[in-house]
């Protein structure tokens, strides 16, 4: 079933149109986190939700250690990417590369993999915070 929602939310890939939500922790875990940082990014788009949602699907405790926030940063350039349509369309590459391999192994909490050497999401770890 899970594997269904995120193969439906990947299909909002190329939606730029503005979430109605403003940039904030969305979490609500069992366990106390405190997410490092604040991002300059106010708002985000639905590419970005839907990306930030199936963080949530996959992950449903312990989110907070992977993505505090709906922002998404270059790690070699330490900046925040969600307004780079370019660039969250290729992080998108990485989620549907790991659908493919949660398909094969039946197993969605291994296959996938927020954060990458090229991009991962702001305030998880203090590395992750932007210039």
């Amino acid at each position: 079933m899970k594997l269904v929602i995120v193969e439906k939310l990947l299909k909002f890939k190329g939606d730029t149109s503005l979430c109605c939500r403003k940039v904030n922790r969305f979490f609500y875990e069992g366990i106390e986190r405190t997410c490092v940082g604040r991002p300059k990014t106010q708002y985000y788009n639905m590419q970005v939700d839907a990306l930030y949602m199936i963080n949530k699907i996959v992950r449903p405790e312990g989110i907070s250690m992977y993505s505090c926030f709906p922002v998404v940063i270059d790690w070699k350039t330490k900046t925040e990417i969600n307004n780079r349509r370019e660039l969250i369309m290729d992080y998108y590459k990485v989620y549907e590369k790991c659908l493919k391999v949660a398909r094969k192994t039946g197993r969605i909490t291994d296959s996938f993999r927020f954060n990458t050497k090229k991009y991962a999401w702001y305030g998880a770890i203090e590395e992750t915070l932007s210039n």
